[in-house]
C-alpha cells in the first residue's frame, strides 16, 4: 500500500488514546510536541504517563466504542490486543474518523513515520509499515548527518523571511537570494560557533576544495558530501569515482579536468581560469580531487591563483591513497618496534629516467611512493641503492587499492 504523506496542524485539536501502557507513552508525547488536546482512556495508566496528567484527559475505566465520536480528528488504539484493535478500526472507518492501530499495520488508516527533528525542521521517515526497524536505522543515520546546526539555521531562516519577503518583490528573486545564502555554507559558521549574517550576503562565489577520496565511493567525508550538495559547478578529476556525482543537484555544471598518463583533459592554467571565471561569476564551485587534496594535488597552486584574484576558499580533506591502499591490502603503514616513521614520496614528476638519480630517499622506516608506474624498474634500483633500503626488503606494488 502507498501512503499519502501529510503533516497535520492538531495543536489544540482532540485526539483520543486507547491505552495507558508503553505503548501508548511514545505517542502521547509527540502528540504533546504537536500541542494535541489528548485524552487517553484505560482501566490501568502507567506512572510515565501520570506525569503529563497536566496536560491530559485521564479516564481510568475499560473503553467502549461509545467513547468514539466525530469529535477527536484522531484515534490512537494503543492497546496491545490486536482483536480489539482491529474493532476499533472497523468501528472509526464506519464513522470516518482516522484511526491508527499501534503495531498492528493491517487495520491503520494511516501510519506514524520515524521522525528526526531538528527546531522546525522535521524529517519522516515510512517504509509503508513494512519495516519500522529499517525506518528507524535510516532515522538514526539521519540524525548523525543533520545535526543540531539545523536547529539554528531553520530559526535564523524564520527570523529572516518576511526581511527578505519586504527587500525582494519576485518569488525568483528571494529563490535566487535563499539558494545563494544556503551555497554560502552557514551550517558551517554555526559549527564554529558564529551566527551568519543574512543582510551581509555577498553575491560573490566561493570554491571549496574537496578530497574524493581514494576510489571507494563510501569513503568520502560527509562535509565533501555536504558541499558537492551544494555546488553549482562541480570540477572533477579523472580519478574521481563516478558514484559521487550523484550528491550534486540536477542543474550542476559538471566539468572534468583530470589528467591521466600522457593526456591531460585540460593544462593547469585552463583550471586556474575555470576555478577563478565560475566563482567570480557568483557560483559555489568544488574543485573535487582524488585522494587528499593536500598530497600531491596540486592544492597549494590553485589556492595561489585564488588568492591573487581575491576569491574565498576553503578545504575539505580527503582520505589519501597513500594510508588506504596499504591498509585495504593489509599493510599498516607503522608498526611498534619496527617502523615508527613514515614519508610519502611522489614520482610522478620526474620526466625520464636519468632523473631518478637524484629523487630524496628519506631515511625513514617506510615510503611510499605515489605514481611511480612510469619509472617502477628504475625507482626500484634507486631505492635499493641508499644505505636505508635493499633489494630484499619487503615492499609491495599496489594499484586500485580501494575499488
Amino acid at each position: 500500500m502507498q501512503y499519502y504523506p501529510i503533516f497535520l496542524d492538531i495543536k489544540g485539536r482532540p485526539v483520543l488514546v486507547i491505552g495507558g501502557g508503553n505503548i501508548a507513552l511514545e505517542k502521547i508525547q509527540n502528540l504533546l510536541k504537536a500541542g494535541a488536546a489528548i485524552t487517553v482512556i484505560s482501566p490501568e495508566i502507567s506512572p510515565s504517563i501520570r506525569r503529563f496528567n497536566r496536560r491530559l484527559t485521564l479516564i481510568e475505566r475499560e473503553f467502549e466504542m461509545g467513547d468514539i465520536s466525530t469529535a477527536y480528528i484522531l484515534i490512537f488504539a494503543a492497546t496491545g490486543d490486536s482483536e480489539l484493535n482491529s474493532r476499533v478500526s472497523k468501528y472509526c472507518r464506519d464513522q470516518r474518523i482516522l484511526c491508527n492501530t499501534v503495531d498492528d499495520p493491517a487495520y491503520c488508516h494511516y501510519i506514524i513515520p520515524a521522525l528526526v527533528r531538528r527546531g522546525k525542521l522535521t524529517i519522516a521517515i515510512s517504509t509503508s509499515g513494512v519495516s519500522p526497524l529499517l525506518a528507524k536505522t535510516i532515522k538514526n543515520k539521519l540524525k548523525s548527518i543533520i545535526g543540531p546546526e539545523y536547529t539554528v539555521l531553520t530559526r535564523l531562516m524564520a527570523r529572516y523571511r518576511q526581511w527578505v519577503k519586504d527587500r525582494y518583490q519576485t518569488f525568483a528573486e528571494r529563490l535566487t537570494f535563499w539558494e545563494h545564502f544556503l551555497r554560502s555554507n552557514p551550517l558551517q559558521k554555526i559549527r564554529q560557533g558564529q551566527l551568519p549574517q543574512i543582510e551581509s550576503v555577498a553575491q560573490s562565489g566561493h570554491v571549496t576544495f574537496v578530497g574524493a577520496g581514494p576510489g571507494d565511493p563510501g569513503l568520502i567525508t560527509l562535509k565533501g558530501m555536504e558541499a558537492l550538495q551544494n555546488a553549482t559547478v562541480v570540477l572533477l578529476d579523472y580519478l574521481v569515482h563516478p558514484d559521487l556525482l550523484k550528491y550534486c543537484q540536477a542543474t550542476a555544471i559538471l566539468i572534468r579536468v583530470g589528467k591521466s598518463r600522457g593526456f591531460h583533459s585540460k593544462k593547469q592554467s585552463e583550471i586556474n581560469q575555470l576555478l577563478v571565471e565560475y566563482a567570480a561569476a557568483g557560483n559555489s564551485v568544488v574543485r573535487l580531487k582524488g585522494g587528499d587534496p593536500v598530497i600531491f594535488g596540486r592544492l597549494g597552486e590553485e589556492m595561489e591563483v585564488l588568492r591573487s584574484h581575491g576569491i574565498a576558499y576553503s578545504v575539505v580533506p580527503g582520505i589519501t591513497s597513500a594510508t588506504a591502499a596499504p591498509i585495504y591490502s593489509g599493510i599498516p603503514l607503522t608498526y611498534r618496534e619496527v617502523s615508527r616513521s613514515v614519508a610519502f614520496v611522489t614520482a610522478s614528476t620526474f620526466t625520464n629516467i636519468d632523473e631518478l638519480g637524484d629523487i630524496h630517499i628519506p631515511s625513514c622506516d617506510t615510503i611510499v611512493f605515489m605514481m611511480p608506474l612510469n619509472h617502477l624498474d628504475a625507482l626500484v634500483r634507486r631505492v635499493a641503492a641508499s644505505n636505508r633500503f635493499h633489494l630484499g626488503t619487503p615492499a609491495a606494488i599496489i594499484a586500485n587499492g580501494t575499488t
